[in-house]
């Protein structure tokens, strides 16, 4: 893991690089977007050991701490006004990773809402450098606009004490789930939804995901994937090795990467 900092309009935004060992890495590499508000390890340090599961299969990755956050410099923006942020990331990785061909925004809670945004108002997805390639949204926020994530995006509320909630809105179609809608089809591009069913954030997105409105954009390349947990933040061993072994599964689906899992 490698200590990198790079500008971000008049602000300095820091990160970490992890590359994989030589012999051993693709010419892929994935840009970590947090939820919030959170530094770049993410709750009980569950980012960073994902990013080490990647980078040990052969992925490069690079995690950052959003403006005002961490040991980046800057005011801290809303998850939808992080367009330049990212921008800036994935510029940092193409300069920091010349090997790497194929740059995805992996997002998980606001920071997967924000990966969405971000890929729809580039659209369409072009070979320009410092447009994705595909994106990983983990647990996305889909929820209204005028409700925030929970603070430090902890998933480990009973789901019971969500269920009035959920009969209420499952139905219903939120301001900021028709901004995502919009986003999608406005990309296209490839995503690899993955949900915890037992998880009030998790739950309510497989829902809203498994309605007819968002059918096309859940069908290949896309593909819509859930585990029976509670698990928003990633911090269990055993979530991270299922994750790593869906995004590789699906980066060779892609044929972005070899098929042989390189996991140890």
């Amino acid at each position: 893991m490698t200590p990198i900092t790079f500008p971000c309009g008049p602000d300095r935004l820091v990160g970490s690089l992890h590359r994989p060992p030589v012999g051993n890495a693709e010419h892929v590499g994935i840009v970590f977007l947090v939820g919030g508000p959170q530094t770049r390890a993410g709750a009980s340090r569950g980012l960073l050991h994902l990013a080490e599961g990647l980078c040990a299969s052969g992925i490069h990755v690079l995690r950052f701490d959003w403006r005002g956050e961490g040991d980046s410099e800057g005011a801290r923006r809303p998850f939808d006004g992080r367009d330049e942020e990212i921008h800036a990331a994935i510029q940092a990785m193409r300069e920091t990773s010349p090997d790497v061909r194929s740059i995805f925004l992996l997002g998980l809670c606001d920071g997967a809402s924000a990966a969405l945004l971000h890929a729809g108002r580039r659209t369409p997805l072009a070979d320009d450098g410092v447009s994705p390639s595909g994106l990983i949204l983990i647990n996305p926020w889909m929820r209204d606009d005028d409700l925030r994530p929970p603070l430090g995006s902890p998933g480990r509320l009973p789901v019971a004490l969500l269920t009035p909630f959920h009969r209420m809105r499952r139905s219903s179609v939120t301001v900021l789930e028709s901004r995502l809608l919009e986003a999608a089809r406005r990309a296209r591009p490839p995503v690899l939804w993955l949900t915890a069913r037992n998880d009030p954030t998790g739950r309510d997105a497989l829902i809203r995901l498994r309605a007819s409105r968002w059918q096309e954009l859940r069908e290949k390349p896309s593909r819509l994937l859930s585990w029976a947990g509670d698990d928003h933040v990633l911090a269990l061993p055993d979530t991270r090795i299922r994750i790593v072994a869906w995004i590789r599964r699906w980066l060779t689906d892609l044929r972005v990467i070899q098929g042989k899992d390189r996991a140890g």
